[in-house]
This record gives C-alpha cells, structure tokens and sequence, in this order.
C-alpha cells in the first residue's frame, strides 16, 4: 500500500476497518462509541485471524472466548448472540477437529 499498490492484506485492513465501522455505527450511540466499538470488533476479528493458523484453533479461541464471557457475567442480552453462535459451532468444530486430546 505505501508503493501504491493494492495488496491483499491492504484489501483486507480497508475491508475489515468498513465493516467495524458500519457495525459500530449501527449499534453505539455516540462518536466515542462509534470509535470505541470500531476498534473493539476490529482488533477482535484481528485476533482470531492471527489463531486461525492450524485448522479449528480460530474455533476454540471463539468457543474459548465466549466461555470467558459466559463466566464473566457479561449481560445477557448482549452475550446471548455470542452463546447461540458458539452453540452452532460446536458440531462443525466436533466433525473438523475431533474432540482432540
């Protein structure tokens, strides 16, 4: 991108960033949410990609991250979606994976 050519990477940083933002537009209710949230979504998406190495290790640090949410005590409202998600994804993560050792 500095050279001024379009990598995927860069493609991916533009992407990724719009995406954040248009989540955290529609969901915050002021601009410091606006950009608290923004960097929130981003740097989570950023942290299970860097997992995302070996198949099935982005899926237990979702799966793991939920939990820790769950036990946290997070408000329910807002955790349920991440609840029914890592529920749906426990029989995909079973079939790739295995339950491993």
């Amino acid at each position: 991108m500095l050279r001024g050519e379009l990598t995927t990477g860069g493609l991916k940083l533009a992407a990724g960033g719009l995406m954040s933002l248009a989540v955290a537009v529609a969901i915050s209710h002021g601009w410091q949410q606006v950009i608290i949230n923004t960097l929130v979504i981003a740097l989570s998406v950023n942290a299970i990609n860097l997992l995302d190495l070996r198949p099935g290790r982005a899926g237990k640090g979702f799966l793991l991250g939920v939990m820790l949410l769950f036990l946290g005590g997070w408000p329910a409202g807002d955790l349920i979606w991440a609840v029914i998600t890592a529920g749906a994804c426990w029989p995909i993560y079973l079939r790739t994976c295995g339950p491993g050792p």
